[in-house]
């Protein structure tokens, strides 16, 4: 069998584009798209440039078995001139004589997974390089840009029971950017110092309409940092261990309402987010810490 659709779409700030899936028989799948984009710019200093260009993206399935699936996907995007400059104007600016280089960036990943329908195991490798993304600075110009790479792997473990389920997960994920270890001051506009990331999640329905749950990330410490101000190895960032909970209730007379209390942050850890400015700063930047132990209670009404 052969099953086609396409649609045709032209969004807001945005050219013409065309998704097509397909269903090539009953185990494959296929879908590609493309995509044309217009930009106009003008800088600070008056000068303007015009560019365009096209994005394109394919991705396949196919079940090996009726448990087994495998998967795989490639995008090349056009990303037009990033408008960096958005926080840090500066009116001394003068633009490159020949323009600003577009964004472009290439993806790939390869994904497979096994499901028996009470329990599951996955895993997901993949790859962004992305060429020209800009990174201007007040006294730098606006002309500055950075090559990025980011690149990883993802696990995961999953079983479901009747009313409930359980997730585990793990992550790697490695950035670069113009071929060294990232840091949170190009991250700013770019790509912050990632690492390695377990997660957990748990959820329960009991039948008398008591919903129990809850997750937890585990941020490991993270060694491979960059220096900004020496260009040498920057300090390890110490890992955390963040853990939520909720309780949903559904009245039995009124399904429509639900009351809801949650504790975020279980154990008050004193922690920033991975991705957060300034972590490897030691005793020049404060990062912004996420907040403690929070409780929130709520009430949903569904008309």
């Amino acid at each position: 069998s052969f099953v086609l659709t396409a649609r045709l779409t032209r969004p807001a700030q945005r050219g013409p584009s065309a998704t097509v899936s397909a269903a090539l028989t009953a185990r494959a799948r296929l879908s590609f798209g493309l995509r044309a984009d217009f930009q106009d710019f003008e800088g600070v200093d008056g000068s303007s440039q015009s560019t365009s260009g096209i994005s394109g993206n394919i991705a396949g399935e196919y079940d090996v078995t009726d448990r087994i699936t495998v998967s795989a996907g490639y995008s090349n995007i056009w990303g037009g001139i990033d408008l960096a400059e958005n926080y840090i104007m500066n009116p001394a600016w003068t633009y490159p004589a020949g323009g600003i280089d577009p964004v472009t960036a290439e993806n790939v990943y390869f994904a497979a997974s096994y499901d028996t329908g009470i329990w599951s195991v996955d895993g997901k490798v993949f790859a962004t390089q992305i060429d020209n993304a800009r990174s201007a600075s007040y006294g730098g110009g606006p002309g500055l840009t950075t090559d990025v790479e980011s690149k990883g792997f993802e696990l995961g473990f999953g079983t479901t029971w009747d009313g409930g389920f359980f997730r585990a997960g793990f992550a790697s994920v490695d950035t670069k950017t113009d071929g060294r270890t990232a840091d949170s001051y190009t991250g700013n506009y770019l790509t912050m110092p990632m690492g390695e990331f377990l997660t957990f999640q748990a959820a329960h329905q009991f039948g008398n309409g008591l919903l129990v749950g809850g997750d937890v990330q585990v941020a490991l410490d993270y060694d491979d940092t960059y220096d900004f101000a020496t260009g040498g190895q920057g300090p390890t960032l110490p890992g955390y261990t963040v853990a939520n909970v909720f309780v949903d209730y559904t009245l039995p007379r009124m399904p429509n309402l639900t009351l809801r209390a949650e504790v975020n942050n279980l154990f008050d850890e004193q922690y920033a987010s991975r991705a957060t400015y300034g972590q490897e700063f030691v005793g020049e930047v404060e990062p912004l810490y996420e907040p403690g132990r929070s409780i929130r209670l709520s009430a949903q009404i569904v008309f």
